[in-house]
C-alpha cells in the first residue's frame, strides 16, 4: 500500500495539473472505475461524470483554480479543505455571466488504492455561497 503522505503527493500535484489547465493529469489521478460522491444531482458518480461537471464548471469559470487550505492525510484517506476562485465569463448554475470574480470553499477526501489512485472520493462544496456570489437566490431561485 502507498503511504498516506504518497498520497497526499499525488492529490497535490493533481491539483497543481488542474490550475496549469491539465485536466487529463488532473484526471488521471483517479482509478477509472473510482466512485466519485457529491456531484451535482443528474450527474453520474463516477470519472466520467466529474469530467461533465468540469467541463460545465470551466465553461463559467475559465480561469478557476483551486488553492489546498489544508490536508489531512491517514492510511488510504486523504481530506483537503479547498478554495475555488475564478472569473464568472459564462453561464454557470443557470446564472448569465457577471465577470464577478467568485470564490467558494470545499471539502473533499479521496480514498486511494496501492497505485495512489483515487477510488473513492467524497465531495462538499459550499454550494449556497456560490449561488449567493452569483447573485441566485438560496432556495433554487
Amino acid at each position: 500500500m502507498a503511504s498516506a503522505d504518497a498520497n497526499r503527493k499525488r492529490i497535490i500535484k493533481a491539483l497543481e495539473a488542474f490550475n496549469g489547465g491539465d485536466l487529463e493529469q488532473y484526471r488521471g489521478s483517479s482509478a477509472e472505475d473510482a466512485a466519485i460522491h457529491g456531484l451535482p444531482a443528474g450527474i453520474e458518480p463516477s470519472p466520467r461524470g466529474l469530467r461533465t461537471f468540469l467541463e460545465t464548471l470551466l465553461q463559467g469559470l475559465p480561469d478557476i483554480r483551486v488553492s489546498i487550505e489544508d490536508t489531512v492525510a491517514e492510511a488510504d484517506l486523504v481530506a483537503l479543505r479547498l478554495t475555488y476562485a475564478g472569473t464568472h465569463r459564462g453561464e454557470l448554475l443557470g446564472a448569465s455571466p457577471t465577470g464577478k470574480r467568485i470564490s467558494w470553499n470545499g471539502l473533499t477526501i479521496r480514498r486511494f488504492d496501492e497505485n495512489s489512485l483515487t477510488v473513492e472520493r467524497w465531495i462538499r462544496n459550499d454550494t449556497d455561497s456560490l449561488r449567493a456570489e452569483l447573485g441566485l437566490r438560496l432556495d433554487g431561485g
